[in-house]
């Protein structure tokens, strides 16, 4: 019979790793979809301009693209802005 339970050591839980790991991860991410919308908008003035006359990409390029680059520099901001190394 086990006469002795064995110890178990744990280390101390820091929530920071885990908070810098979910923020550089969402940072990634948010630059990861903005430049795919700036590979999109390029194919597409390239490539598809004349099938939809002057006005086809005016929507993307007013609305979708200036919320896409505010949005990345808001996360980029948070997340180098209170980067404590």
């Amino acid at each position: 019979m086990i006469k002795e339970l064995p110890k178990i050591e744990t280390a101390a839980y820091r929530p920071d790793r885990d908070r810098e790991a979910v923020r550089s991860g969402l940072a990634y991410l948010i630059i990861v979809v903005f430049i795919a919308i700036v590979v999109a908008m390029a194919i597409q003035s390239l490539f598809f301009s004349e099938s939809g006359g002057p006005n086809s990409g005016k929507v993307v390029r007013e609305t979708i693209f200036p919320a896409i680059i505010g949005l990345a520099a808001a996360v980029m901001g948070f997340y180098y802005g209170t980067k404590s190394d």
